[in-house]
């Protein structure tokens, strides 16, 4: 009952901080946990938040903290799982060429399975990713993204999970 109120106000705080900071908003989709031994293939549906404020670490710049709010579904032998991952990191643009840029970003979250979904041994889990994303047209971004999540070996099991991501936005902010 914790956990859901949990997720919930950060939700909602997530969604405040969108109307008074600028920053990017979009949505990727893909395969949840598709590596992994006894993997759940589950729908992975991902809502990202990048804020335009920007962060300063010694020798790294331009830094931007993200938000995320990811939900799992698998539906297989008609067992029905799921699961909720929201996080909060940092991500760095770097630029390939004037259309083509990398946007990797490491993040913490809290991590609640439900159902059949799949437990990842400890609410705590730590996300790295790499997404690459393409300019189309004049303000276009389709983009694909490849993830690990993990709980750092602190539960008292760490499977993890491997996931592909797909997302196409209209973007200001190329």
């Amino acid at each position: 009952m914790f956990a859901k109120r949990f997720i919930l106000v950060l939700i909602s705080c997530m969604m405040l901080s969108t109307s008074s900071f600028g920053g990017e908003l979009y949505q990727k989709f893909g395969v949840f946990d598709f590596k992994h031994e006894n993997e759940t293939d589950a729908y992975a549906l991902t809502t990202k938040y990048i804020q335009d404020k920007e962060i300063n670490i010694g020798i790294i710049n331009d830094l931007k903290p993200i938000y995320e709010f990811s939900f799992y579904y698998s539906d297989e032998n008609k067992l029905q799982g799921y699961g909720t991952y929201i996080s909060s990191g940092l991500s760095k643009k770097i630029n390939l060429t004037n259309s083509l840029f990398l946007l990797p970003s490491f993040s913490a979250g809290l991590y609640q399975d439900f159902d059949d979904g799949k437990d990842m041994g400890y609410p705590l889990e730590f996300k790295s990713e790499v997404e690459l994303n393409f300019k189309i047209l004049n303000s276009s971004i389709i983009g694909i993204s490849y993830s690990h999540i993990s709980n750092a070996d602190i539960g008292d099991k760490n499977p993890g999970s491997d996931n592909i991501l797909f997302n196409f936005r209209l973007s200001e902010n190329f």
